[in-house]
């Protein structure tokens, strides 16, 4: 049975999809818009349910391979779509490495299964990683289908189809069980949240099923005044009271999509303000016709249009933001506008050609037809995404690609990693890397501490100062900076207490062995401000001023801003297909940010402490992917070992001309 469409619904989606687009974009207006997912799970537990309550109603029975079926026809075309031709694209604008990396989403976004694969993955949706999967916007797509598949039977079940007694629908054991599901599932969500499983509380359909049954009790609600018309009375005589529930709704989501970020947990009880906010918004309105201030607004014809592109406009704004990354090293505002029109563009296309004549002429298909034919459209895809992959995987292996993306290798960059000094998160261990002391006598001793970016001069000074017999000690924590100031790192989604455990640690044992030199470096991106700058760098230089004969604060070496190797790789597979072009945009425009002023600042407190800066060594005013035949960065923002190497002549004459000035 069909029901009316509801405007104001329409209106919502766009907001939900305009959401996720700003702050998939890099808005720093909107940093929380990925709530728009949960305005769209809210959504679709409200529709859904209205819809399968009104077939129930209308045929003392629902469907459930029909409903099914009604499902395919209205996701599946549009889906198909993007990922045929995304795929496509991919294979010409991405390295053969980055294709093959993206391969095991794309099959399981064909059987709505991406959840789990990205559920799997080491980090969070919200790690700066995340960013590399092409098809990672897939996943919510996943946790909506798998709802769809139980939701029937749920229904169902809660309005006494199983029962001995069929003569009558109970709406109130319906409402009774959702209602049951709904604080079960939350439940779920906040113990997973509690017990540090936080991607298991964003990916999984079970702990976001109380926002779709928070939507479905909504229906409920409307269900039973519709059925007993009461909502002449309530609705047309409390117009102020509904607006003012729809507006407050409205500022919730909107309040929670500016004041949230991804440098907090999420989901946690935060996830409770849009969901809550969603369902107000739904409820203060009933049906077309009885619209509130809100209501209106949620109905222009701008917010309509795009909320009947909401789903193409969904499925195509990561790809276009993607690839314009890879293509682009520095995006502009103007190429922002571009690549918004773009995805619009396609999205009309999508919505114009594909999603909308296909939902029509299919729906007059049986559904055993439907089935079958999408049963074959998705081998089909399966088909094209396995020659796809054959054919990334005989140029994987290029000499060209091999030769660039070896030097992303972080084992080879040092073998700090290799041997296990540095364990990253995972502990707060101290574990020194004595470089090959083999058990004899030095004459003093030398520390390198700090971040991997400290860590990738390892082999300049183990070869220098061991060639002056020098024992070398390495302490390094990836991540890890030396300023005695907590930090949420996105990689855990927590404050990084074993880091600030670690740091103590190595200032402890800095202060027994009361080394001739201390070495200290680090990256200067970290979130903190410049009063924890200074008082956090302050701390720590101070206590092992303290111990050290003589300290040398490195500057940081630069950085891209994106990975330097993939983006030479990508330019030299795009090479097969488009003509070259003989300036590579593998480049991004440096400057020394603040961070360093403020730590050179510091280290000119003490009179036992320099500062070393060699950046215009390295990146100057720019920052080059490629410096001659040599790739500069193995990532980012770390130095390539062939690089290091390279600049290990003027890096040293510096070094020593610094210590020797003491």
């Amino acid at each position: 049975m069909k029901h009316q469409l509801r405007n104001d619904v329409q209106g919502l989606r766009a907001v939900a999809v305009l959401l996720v687009y700003v702050s998939h974009a890099g808005s720093t207006l909107l940093p929380g818009g990925f709530v728009g997912v949960d305005v769209f799970f809210v959504i679709s537990g409200y529709v859904i349910t209205l819809s399968l309550l009104k077939e129930y109603v209308g045929s003392n029975n629902i469907k459930i391979l029909r409903f099914y079926a009604r499902r395919f026809v209205r996701l599946i075309p549009a889906l198909f779509f993007v990922l045929l031709i995304t795929n496509l694209l991919a294979l010409t604008l991405l390295a053969p490495f980055e294709q093959a990396y993206n391969y095991p989403s794309l099959n399981s976004a064909l059987i709505w299964f991406s959840n789990f694969y990205f559920l799997n993955l080491d980090g969070s949706y919200f790690d700066v990683s995340s960013s590399e999967y092409l098809y990672i916007h897939t996943w919510s797509l996943g946790v909506e289908e798998q709802f769809y598949l139980i939701w029937p039977l749920v229904i169902l079940f809660g309005i006494g189809y199983f029962s001995t007694n069929k003569g009558t629908t109970n709406i109130d054991k319906a409402s009774i069980l959702i209602v049951s599901l709904g604080i079960a599932s939350f439940f779920l969500s906040m113990d997973l949240m509690i017990a540090g499983e936080n991607n298991r509380a964003f990916y999984l359909m079970p702990a976001r099923a109380w926002q779709f049954a928070l939507g479905a009790y909504v229906a409920l609600y409307h269900f039973r005044l519709e059925k007993t018309e009461q909502n002449p009375n309530w609705y047309n005589t409390n117009t102020k009271l509904r607006t003012l529930i729809g507006f407050v709704g409205l500022v919730l989501i909107l309040l929670s999509a500016y004041l949230f970020s991804d440098e907090a947990a999420y989901p946690s009880w935060r996830v409770i303000i849009p969901t809550l906010g969603t369902s107000m918004l739904i409820a203060s309105q009933f049906k077309n016709g009885n619209t509130t201030f809100i209501g209106k607004i949620l109905c222009s014809p701008a917010l309509l249009w795009l909320g009947a592109l909401s789903y193409s406009l969904y499925l195509w704004h990561w790809p276009v933001l993607y690839f314009q990354s890879k293509i682009d090293q520095s995006i502009t505002f103007n190429d922002a506008l571009a690549a918004f029109a773009l995805t619009v563009l396609l999205s009309t296309i999508t919505y114009y050609c594909i999603e909308n004549p296909l939902r029509s002429k299919l729906s007059k298909f049986r559904r055993w037809q439907i089935i079958i034919v999408f049963s074959v459209i998705t081998a089909m895809m399966f088909t094209i995404s396995l020659a796809s992959k054959a054919y990334t995987m005989s140029h994987i292996a290029d000499a060209d690609q091999q030769k660039i993306m070896a030097s992303r290798n972080q084992t080879a960059a040092s073998p700090v990693y290799a041997s296990g000094c540095d364990t990253w998160y995972y502990s707060a261990q101290t574990k020194p890397c004595l470089m090959d002391t083999n058990d004899q006598k030095f004459d003093n001793e030398v520390y390198l501490i700090g971040d991997s970016i400290a860590t990738q001069w390892f082999s300049i000074i183990r070869d220098y100062y061991k060639n002056k017999n020098w024992k070398v000690t390495i302490l390094t924590k990836s991540s890890c900076p030396m300023v005695d100031q907590p930090f949420f790192y996105k990689r855990i989604r927590a404050i990084y207490t074993v880091c600030a455990d670690w740091r103590k640690s190595v200032i402890k044992l800095i202060a027994q062995n009361r080394p001739a030199l201390v070495i200290l470096g680090g990256s200067s991106s970290y979130p903190y401000s410049r009063e924890q700058w200074l008082s956090g760098s302050k701390s720590v230089i101070g206590e092992i001023a303290k111990s050290a004969e003589k300290i040398v604060v490195l500057g940081e070496s630069g950085g891209l801003g994106f990975d330097g190797p993939l983006c030479l790789a990508r330019e030299s597979w795009r090479a097969h297909f488009i003509p070259k072009v003989k300036t590579s945009s593998c480049y991004k425009s440096w400057q020394e940010p603040e961070s360093l002023k403020w730590l050179r600042q510091v280290s000119d407190n003490y009179d036992n402490t320099k500062y070393l800066d060699f950046n215009d060594l390295i990146c100057s005013d720019k920052c080059y992917a490629k410096t001659g035949e040599i790739v500069t960065f193995r990532d980012s923002q770390h130095l390539t070992a062939a690089y290091v190497d390279a600049l290990s002549p003027k890096v040293l004459e510096r070094l020593n001309k610094l210590v020797e000035s003491f």
